[in-house]
Parts: C-alpha cells; structure tokens; sequence
C-alpha cells in the first residue's frame, strides 16, 4: 500500500471525514504528482458509481508534513477541486522548556497557577466528570461541545489507548481540564479543553498545556495540535492570541470540495 483514503457517504456526499476534524490522504511511501491524481480520479469514478455527486476532503494541518500537504494541494487543485483554509495552531515539542516558548504575560501566570494548582493525569473513569466540567465551562462562553457524553463514550471505548484525560486544579476543585486524542506516535490533538471563567486571570489552561508539554516531551512526541481557530468561518483573533501566546506555531488545514 502506498496510500489510502476513508470516505464517509452520507446521502450523495462522500466526506472524509464526516465528523472528525480531519481526514484525508495517509501515506505509506513517497508518491508523485501524477500518481496521486491517477489514484484520485479512480477514486472519483468509483464514488460515482455508488451515486455520489460532491466530494469533501478535510486534509491535516500542513504542519504536520509540509510536504505531502503541498502534493495534495498540487494534486486536488489540478483535478479542479475548489478549496477553502483554517488557520490553527501546532505548539512544537523540544528540547526548549515550556515557559520559554510563551509570552512573559503567560509566563507570570504560569507561574502563579503552579503555586495554587496540582496537574495531573487521570484515568477515563474521570471521562463523566471532566466531560461536564468542560461543557460548563463552554456554556459560561455560549459555547457548547460537539459530541455528547455518549458519543465520547463510544469513542474511548473504540480508541482505548488513544484518547488521553488531564486536569488542573486542587483536592476539592477542577480549574482546567482536557481531553486529548493521540493522533500518531508524534503528535497530540487538544480535542477539548477548557478552564473556568473565575480563574481568568490565573489562567489554569496555560499551566495545564505546561503539563501536557511535560508529558509528550517524556513520551517522545514532537507536536501539541491546540485546533483551529476559526468560528463561522472567520479568524477569531482574540482566540488565535491566545494560541500563540501559549507557545502556538500558526498553520493552515485546507478543505477541498469538487462537484462530480
């Protein structure tokens, strides 16, 4: 196998993925420009045969291999597909400590909030409680989760070993919490995170990415995926600061649409 690609059908479109934040084209081994494009216009013809007349690919961001991201862009783009971008953010794991990838506002915090909190991993018995404290903290934002309780329950029970659980806070309280999937053996993907709007200012999120940091520094993982930054298809500037601020390197995800 040289490549592969999943589809999702869902009435006459065929979406990969069709929830997920990503999906896209998995490499096993270098391919060229024409051999991908002969490889996608199979894939067209045979998505045909099964009724379908729009297909969508939700490709990684490109920091996760600018090179194949380019030859997908190169390829879809010659085969007609239209494409829009989402801008995210990727925090890099090295060598250099954490506090000195993040601004000294953040810095200060961070300091303050290891004074008053404990990190800590927990086990996915902890999945109903930090569930529910993170969709608590979206609805003090207006902001509600994209999967129920149930669907996360499924998932964890499917992906037993790659989705992750972490908190920060005290013996009595959760300030920060997050529920991370290992996408790959290098690379991490914050799929929920949260902390409570009375920490504000001590900012718990920022000591509890510290900690996450600690982790895939030990476990040898090279990238801390923090999503995108898009909301109703628009840069949220005040959400991308913050990204940044916390050590996050901006990137683009494309999606690529075609009518067949």
């Amino acid at each position: 196998v040289s490549a592969r690609i999943s589809f999702q059908v869902k009435v006459k479109e065929a979406g990969s993925p069709l929830r997920a934040p990503f999906g896209g084209f998995e490499f096993y081994r270098k391919l060229s420009k024409e051999q991908l494009e002969d490889f996608v216009i199979q894939i067209q013809q045979k998505l045909i045969q099964l009724g379908v007349n729009e297909i969508l690919i939700r490709n990684h961001p490109n920091l996760y291999n600018e090179v194949e991201a380019q030859l997908v862009n190169d390829s879809l783009l010659n085969l007609e597909f239209e494409f829009s971008e989402d801008v995210c953010s990727i925090i890099l794991v090295d060598e250099k400590p954490y506090h000195r990838k993040i601004k000294i506002s953040e810095r200060q915090k961070l300091v303050k909030a290891e004074k008053l909190f404990e990190f800590e991993r927990v086990n996915k018995k902890q999945l109903p409680t930090l569930y529910s404290f993170i969709a608590s903290c979206r609805e003090e934002r207006n902001q509600s989760l994209s999967m129920t309780l149930p669907e996360l329950r499924k998932l964890v029970t499917v992906f037993p070993d790659r989705i992750l659980f972490f908190k920060v806070g005290t013996n009595s309280e959760i300030s920060a919490a997050a529920i991370v999937i290992r996408v790959s053996k290098t690379i991490l993907y914050t799929f929920y995170y949260a902390h409570t709007k009375t920490h504000n200012r001590i900012s718990p999120a920022v000591f509890l990415i510290s900690g996450i940091y600690d982790y895939a520094l030990k476990h040898k993982i090279s990238m801390i995926d923090l999503g995108t930054s898009m909301i109703n298809g628009h840069v949220n500037k005040s959400l991308l600061h913050f990204k940044t601020s916390i050590g996050g390197v901006v990137t683009k995800k494309q999606t690529f649409t075609k009518m067949l």
